[in-house]
C-alpha cells in the first residue's frame, strides 16, 4: 500500500515538477538557439555590408585611375614609336615620372606597368627584368580583345611574372585595361599590380573578434582573394 502511494507521489512529482522544468529547459534553449542564430545572421549581414562598401570603394579607385590613364595623351602618343626605334631619354624619363605619379596615388598598388604593341615596356619598378611577352599574354591579350572592359587576373605566390623576386607577396591581383587612341583603337595596355595582403586585410578587418573567412570572386568566376592563399 505504501509502495503504491509512493509510486503515485513520484509520478505526481514527475508530472508537476520534473516535466515542466524539463519543458522550460528545452524552451529556453530553443529560444536561445533561435536568438543566437538570428544574431549571427544579422552580424554576418552587417559584415558583408561593410566589406561591400570597402571593396567597392577600393575598386572604384582602381577604375577611376584607369580612366585617367586611358585619357593621358602622353601615354597615347608613346605608341607612335616603332618597334626597335630609339626613344629619347627625356621622353622615357617623362613617361616614367607619369607612371610613378599614377602608381603612388593608391597605396595598395605595388607597381604600374604599360605594355605597347611596339615593344615599349614601362614599369614603375625599374629593377624588374622585362618578362617575356608570352608571360603577360593573359591580361595583355584579353585587354586588346575587349578594350572597353576592365580585366582582373588573380595570381598565387610565385605565379605573377611582374612580381619576380618579391616572394613576400603571397598573392596578387592584376587590374588591366587597354589605352585607346581617339579613333578607339588600342595602343597600349596598362596593368596595376595589387598587393595581395592589402586585399586580405580589407576583407578580414570587419570580422574583428567574430572569426570567419571571406572570399572575393569576380562575376566571371575569377577568385580574387582567398584566406587559403596566405
Amino acid at each position: 500500500m505504501r509502495n503504491s502511494i509512493k509510486n503515485r507521489l513520484l509520478k505526481t512529482f514527475a508530472l508537476m515538477v520534473v516535466l515542466p522544468v524539463l519543458a522550460l529547459f528545452i524552451l529556453v534553449n530553443f529560444i536561445y538557439w533561435i536568438t543566437s542564430y538570428w544574431t549571427i545572421i544579422d552580424q554576418a549581414a552587417a559584415v558583408l555590408d561593410e566589406v561591400d562598401y570597402a571593396v567597392t570603394a577600393k575598386f572604384d579607385r582602381y577604375e577611376a585611375l584607369l580612366s585617367f590613364l586611358e585619357k593621358d595623351l602622353d601615354l597615347i602618343e608613346a605608341s607612335q614609336y616603332h618597334s626597335g626605334q630609339f626613344i629619347p631619354e627625356a621622353e622615357l624619363e617623362k613617361l616614367h615620372l607619369l607612371a610613378d605619379g599614377y602608381a603612388s596615388s593608391i597605396s595598395s598598388i605595388n607597381h604600374l606597368t604599360l605594355l605597347y604593341p611596339n615593344g615599349l615596356f614601362l614599369c614603375t619598378q625599374t629593377h624588374l627584368a622585362v618578362p617575356d611577352r608570352s608571360q603577360m599574354a593573359d591580361w595583355y591579350d584579353a585587354c586588346l580583345a575587349e578594350p572597353e572592359k576592365t580585366h582582373y587576373f588573380s595570381y598565387n605566390a610565385g605565379e605573377n611574372p611582374l612580381l619576380a623576386g618579391e616572394p613576400h607577396y603571397a598573392s596578387s591581383l592584376a587590374v588591366s585595361r587597354a589605352i585607346c587612341d581617339p579613333a578607339g583603337q588600342p595602343v597600349a595596355v596598362v596593368n596595376l599590380t595589387i598587393r595581395g595582403e592589402s586585399l586580405g586585410s580589407l576583407l578580414t578587418a570587419p570580422y574583428g573578434q567574430q572569426g570567419g573567412q571571406t572570399y572575393l570572386v569576380t562575376p566571371s568566376g575569377t577568385l580574387v582573394n582567398s584566406p587559403l592563399r596566405y
